[in-house]
């Protein structure tokens, strides 16, 4: 949706992303609205996301290094990543508490993830 008010052009989209080009500058300023920290959560994810590719690799890069095999190496990364996922995202990403429930929903993602891994290998 556009509008227009005090020389300035806005265009929201869904909520949560608010541009605006100021008319006399040429500026353009980009606001990030978000009511419930959907888009806060969002960064957070993929700062996480980002952190725990980066310790995954570097597991599985440091045992294969010390000699154990590509299978093992890649198992003890990927069970290292997923804790460090599971902790990480459920208190600093989600601000939720540890629960045996999400923990076997999200081991069950990871499970599907890792066998489609090995396949790949």
């Amino acid at each position: 949706m556009m509008m227009s008010w005090a020389g300035c052009k806005s265009i929201a989209l869904g909520g949560i992303l608010k541009i605006q080009v100021m008319k006399r500058r040429g500026a353009l300023r980009i606001f990030f609205r978000s009511p419930d920290n959907t888009f806060i959560q969002t960064i957070k994810f993929c700062l996480v996301g980002l952190l725990n590719t980066a310790l995954t690799a570097a597991v599985i890069f440091a045992f294969i290094h010390i000699g154990t095999g590509i299978y093992l190496s890649n198992f003890i990364g990927y069970a290292v990543g997923i804790a460090f996922s599971f902790v990480i995202n459920t208190i600093f990403t989600f601000l939720t508490s540890l629960s045996f429930h999400r923990l076997g929903k999200f081991l069950l993602t990871c499970l599907t993830s890792y066998l489609v891994n090995i396949g790949v290998i």
